[in-house]
């Protein structure tokens, strides 16, 4: 088969809607597709000049359509990109003079090629860029064109529906074709297979009735094998539909195992929860009652003595003589004996040795005083052979009361509370020696 410019041209000419018309020029095309650029131009300058039908327009493009994508398949991009270049014009050319019913198949048409992505982006955009054009002018097309971009590519699909939808769209478009055929074949056959054949006048010669017959042969078979696409793209859908249902009911199964486990970490919660205000309601009284029960800490108040008292002081004699007496009656470092005083107590014997010094002016003598206080413990054993009538408990011989005045005269504040202190713990140590002893006599 060899090429030329003419050849193309009437087979255009013989172009016509139906599948087998459309492949077998397809084929012819391809076969040369080193002339794939003077191809390209030939059915431009046809499909804008030679020709003003709407039906031959359209079937120029499925033309063009069966070309594209069967060079895609077999990998001659050549013809891509050159019906890229030269579609975008004839585009804006003849859509206006389209019929109405023709126009929405052409825009769907380029809607195919994007989906299959039979031309770029930049060149769909350019083909829709046409038809918008040729819709509005101009002016319109360039103000609206950011609004018509994302309504260009349709509504998004989601990935698990992707191939599903793919299997849509090819099934309509065979319906498309194979209800085109159809139509042929109803047609042709209406014209050359009538019901009685000797009573048809418009019947043509045997030979020319042949070959008729043969391409109606070869229609039906074309539209049988369309049938048969057809019917595989829908057992492919339902193959397809029964694969969601299966991820459909998986992950059911998933999102009701995630519940459950969900659930158990909540009775968990629950659980914790009410535990942690168990804890917090038990702890709130014994707080209330500890701090009820709680004793205020002693507090140690100085004594009601005159600030005169808590500085020693001597008492001013006359003469020499008082003093020397005082000083003979009390020598110094010395303790009557009615200081020591006895215990009731278990406790180990303790001595504490406290030593004052004062001093005043240059006038005054100073002295020191040592006062040693010794406390025995006595501990107080029944023996076998004394009686309960024989037992007679040690009682503290009394003080002096000079001592004792001397002394209250010569103490400061702090001595005043370890006396203080003192005589408390000397009289618990006294109830508990007591207590102990009647212990031991019972």
């Amino acid at each position: 088969m060899s090429f030329s410019p003419d050849i193309f041209n009437k087979k255009l000419d013989s172009l016509q809607e139906t599948q087998e018309s459309i492949v077998s020029i397809s084929q012819w095309v391809l076969f040369h597709h080193r002339h794939a650029q003077e191809l390209c131009r030939l059915w431009s300058d046809y499909t804008l000049t030679r020709t003003s039908k709407s039906n031959k327009r359209l079937s120029l493009l499925y033309l063009c359509n069966d070309v594209v994508q069967e060079a895609r398949h077999k990998r001659k991009p050549e013809f891509s990109a050159e019906f890229a270049k030269i579609l975008p014009k004839a585009l804006h050319t003849i859509y206006p003079s389209l019929d109405s019913a023709i126009k929405p198949k052409v825009e769907r048409l380029v809607g195919v090629w994007e989906q299959r992505n039979i031309f770029s982006q930049k060149d769909i955009k350019a083909m829709r860029e046409a038809l918008e054009s040729a819709k509005g002018g101009k002016s319109q097309i360039q103000n609206t064109d950011t609004d018509k971009a994302p309504s260009t590519s349709g509504p998004q699909v989601a990935t698990d529906l992707v191939h599903l939808n793919n299997l849509y769209h090819h099934m309509a478009q065979l319906q498309e074709t194979c209800q085109a055929n159809l139509t042929q074949v109803g047609i042709q056959s209406k014209a050359y297979l009538p019901n009685d054949l000797s009573v048809s006048d418009n019947l043509p010669s045997p030979k020319v009735y042949i070959s008729k017959l043969n391409v109606l042969e070869k229609l039906c078979n074309m539209t049988t094998k369309n049938l048969e696409d057809i019917k595989n793209t829908r057992k492919e859908i339902v193959s397809v539909l029964g694969n969601l249902q299966k991820l459909a009911a998986e992950g059911e199964n998933t999102d009701d195992s995630k519940v459950s486990i969900i659930g158990r970490k909540l009775d968990k919660l629950y659980t914790t929860r009410q535990e942690l205000k168990e804890i917090l309601g038990e702890e709130e009284p014994t707080t209330q009652s500890n701090e009820e029960n709680e004793t205020p800490s002693p507090s140690f108040e100085p004594t009601s003595d005159s600030a005169t008292d808590l500085v020693p002081t001597y008492e001013n004699s006359s003469d020499d003589d008082d003093d020397n007496d005082n000083d003979t009656s009390m020598p110094v470092g010395t303790v009557p004996s009615g200081s020591r005083k006895r215990k009731l107590s278990d406790s180990s014997v303790s001595s504490t040795t406290s030593k004052k010094s004062v001093a005043f002016s240059e006038d005054i003598q100073v002295k020191e005083y040592d006062r040693e206080e010794q406390t025995e413990v006595i501990k107080i054993v029944k023996s076998d052979t004394e009686s309960e009538d024989d037992y007679v408990p040690d009682i503290e011989e009394p003080e002096p009361s000079d001592l004792k005045e001397y002394e209250s005269k010569h103490k400061d504040d702090l001595e005043l509370m370890h006396e203080k202190k003192t005589n408390d713990e000397q009289g618990e140590d006294q109830k508990a020696g007591l207590l102990s002893l009647l212990s031991k006599l019972s």
